[in-house]
């Protein structure tokens, strides 16, 4: 390297020097240090909502979504008791066993899509870290309810005689109180979860109604004597007993035999079930 190279390079730095050590150049320095870690901070913000503001704001918004997701099932469980209802009218007009088993489809399938609905909108929400363990309790009992109830529709949809249905009616019938025990510990884990924003209407119960037999299905009833046969009977002159015969019992008739519950009818409620585990829905031992 030449003489005058060197010189030229010690005049560089010793400029650098000079600028470093003035004031503004420090200011300046410093103020493109601030804007970077600001863009950075910003740019999280926005890529991880979670990760920002604070614990007072978090715990508000997130309650203020549970307290939502509580007056979606206040809402559903008025839907519910409108369609059970409306279930128990058209089971009566069925005339087929495949037209009740679909009547019965279509109230579980609607109820499940309810529930699903408000059970992805808590599972979505950004969770505060106090309410995590909570969060995660309900989440995990409503799922519970939510897998017994898509169990019954699954074997409702395989139902294709009167024997598979009614087999199916008697598993949701052991599954009933499991799904109310479950829906009184949901409600009360959304009640925590949303505080004073999460309020429940009064339960609404609707009248319990079974299968109903198919028309010209039911079993016809054992004869039985009518009043006006056995009165003319008792009205019948009797023969007089001949001398040293011994006296004539009084006939007596067989008593009418109960007449069996038509086939295939089974006795538990059929009253639509929800995940939730409102009154609505029929929860409860049978």
């Amino acid at each position: 390297m030449g003489r005058s190279t060197r010189r030229r390079v010690q005049v560089r730095a010793k400029r650098r020097r000079e600028v470093l050590l003035r004031p503004g150049a420090w200011l300046a320095t410093l103020s493109t240090i601030v804007g970077l870690a600001t863009g950075m901070f910003t740019l999280r913000d926005a890529i991880f909502p979670n990760e920002s503001g604070t614990a007072e704001a978090s715990v508000h918004d997130f309650q203020r979504s549970v307290g939502q997701i509580c007056q979606g099932l206040n809402s559903a469980a008025r839907v519910q008791a409108r369609e059970t209802r409306r279930a128990d009218v058209l089971l009566g007009k069925a005339s087929t066993t495949l037209e009740q088993r679909n009547v019965l489809l279509d109230g579980v399938r609607r109820s499940l899509a309810r529930s699903n609905h408000q059970l992805a909108t808590l599972r979505g929400l950004e969770v505060p870290k106090p309410l995590t363990t909570m969060h995660r309790a309900t989440v995990a009992t409503w799922s519970g309810n939510v897998e017994r109830i898509m169990s019954y529709s699954q074997r409702l949809d395989e139902a294709a005689t009167r024997r598979q249905l009614g087999a199916a009616i008697k598993v949701l019938a052991k599954d009933r109180p499991a799904i109310a025990r479950d829906g009184i510990a949901l409600r009360a884990g959304l009640m925590r979860l949303g505080g004073r924003e999460c309020r429940f209407d009064a339960p609404i119960v609707p009248k319990t109604f079974t299968l109903p037999a198919l028309p010209g299905k039911e079993q016809p009833a054992h004869s039985v004597i009518t009043p006006a046969v056995a009165d003319r009977s008792a009205a019948a002159p009797q023969p007089a007993p001949s001398a040293g015969a011994p006296p004539l019992a009084p006939s007596v008739d067989p008593p009418a035999a109960e007449a069996p519950a038509p086939e295939g009818a089974p006795p538990n409620r059929v009253n639509p079930p929800s995940a939730d585990g409102h009154v609505a829905s029929g929860g409860g031992e049978d």
